[in-house]
């Protein structure tokens, strides 16, 4: 049987680690984004994480929490949104910093409530830590829509910012889908490709 006492300061010293690494992954989070763009840092780390490896396909094990750690970024980077701060330009470093240290605070921010509650049943601990990490998926349409009735409300603000606006972007990506549906019918049904006027 555990020795309770010892299993208790234990848990506390484990506490007292996640904790520190928490404040510190912080820390090191503002004195990354400090007098940089806090936009193009977050878009910088955001495809920094959201591509793959060039080694293989992407893997839950590698890329499941992606979603939950963008969640993270963006709510510790959104009050800097817009702010026109930062004339900083965002380096390679500042990008894999600010993701070591992204992964510092999720991995704290994970394990401090997992050793607030030791003792519940396994299987809500279980529950409870899919809720806050697995985002389900989507069809391609439901993310489509999602995004038109999120990021649409914001259509404005992009297109001054980037040129086209998340209505506009997602009609574009579904033309060259269908645009590559109907070269790969072509090929798989050997169609010969339409004629173009050549001037």
């Amino acid at each position: 049987m555990t020795d309770k006492p010892i299993f208790l300061a234990r848990k506390e010293e484990a506490k007292k680690i996640a904790a520190e690494l928490q404040m510190d992954a912080l820390h090191r989070l503002e004195s990354i984004v400090h007098g940089r763009n806090a936009e193009d840092l977050f878009t910088a780390v955001l495809f920094q994480l959201s591509l793959p490896s060039w080694i293989g396909p992407p893997s839950e094990v590698k890329h499941g929490t992606v979603p939950a750690k963008l969640e993270l970024l963006a709510f510790h980077l959104y009050p800097r949104f817009g702010s026109g701060e930062g004339s900083l330009r965002v380096t390679f470093l500042d990008v894999a910093r600010c993701s070591q240290a992204l992964e510092d605070l999720f991995e704290a921010g994970w394990l401090l409530p997992n050793l607030e509650n030791l003792e519940e049943p396994f299987i809500l601990s279980e529950i409870r830590r899919n809720a806050e990490v697995v985002r389900g998926s989507a069809y391609p349409e439901q993310t489509a829509t999602r995004i038109i009735e999120v990021q649409g409300a914001f259509d404005g603000w992009f297109q001054k910012r980037l040129g086209v606006g998340p209505k506009r972007a997602q009609e574009i990506v579904w033309a060259i889908v269908r645009a590559q549906e109907r070269n790969s019918d072509r090929i798989l049904t050997n169609e010969a490709p339409p004629q173009t006027d050549e001037a």
